[in-house]
């Protein structure tokens, strides 16, 4: 009996998220299961970039830029002079 209540209290956690993860699912894309992966609406460029292929060698190089020398956009006042204004950066939307 001890063994089957840490086991609940184990697994309880794991239950919880699989349901909000459902639920979260269910009012994004109206599917208890789909994610996200298989959309019917994709911009030109995923469009392009999906022709490549998902998982593809190819990308390994713009990958390995972007997670070890890409840097944050810096945002600036004017384009004259490098000083930054809030928010002072911006994400690269490619990464």
């Amino acid at each position: 009996r001890n063994s089957a209540k840490k086991l609940a209290e184990l697994l309880l956690p794991v239950f919880v998220t699989i349901i909000l993860l459902m639920y979260y699912n269910y009012m994004r894309f109206g599917s208890l299961i789909e994610e996200g992966c298989s959309q019917k609406i994709l911009s030109e460029a995923l469009i392009k970039e999906r022709s490549y292929g998902i998982i593809n060698p190819v990308h390994l190089p713009g990958n390995f830029y972007y997670f070890f020398v890409g840097m944050p956009i810096p945002v600036l006042k004017n384009d004259l002079s490098p000083v930054l204004k809030f928010p002072y950066i911006r994400a690269n939307p490619w990464v």
